[in-house]
């Protein structure tokens, strides 16, 4: 059962086009890594100066075990700013509208 991530980032200004970098350089990594899961991701930069997240990632992993074993090997590595807040979320779709 594929799952949908939602993970919303808190970024300090001067951290913006950095952070942004670093997300496609790691998406594009997992996404060339056999059997990482992640089956497709979209990055979303706010466009108001007012909104408390600056970057929505929304991405599909083929199953919740996927995503997890992703988190745990990211735990150990320190090349996250502190200053950067995110938080993930695992969902599933439960109805879709189309035109």
């Amino acid at each position: 059962m594929s799952v949908i991530l939602i993970n919303t980032f808190e970024v300090p200004e001067e951290l913006m086009d950095e952070h942004q970098k670093a997300w496609e350089n790691h998406t594009k990594e997992l996404l060339e890594t056999k059997d990482s899961g992640l089956v497709a991701a979209k990055f979303h930069r706010a466009i108001g100066p007012h909104n408390k997240y600056q970057f929505v990632n929304v991405a599909e992993w083929e199953s919740p075990e996927h995503f997890n074993r992703m988190i745990n090997i990211e735990k150990h590595k320190k090349d996250t700013d502190p200053r950067i807040v995110f938080n993930p979320g695992l969902f599933e779709v439960v109805s879709e509208v189309k035109a």
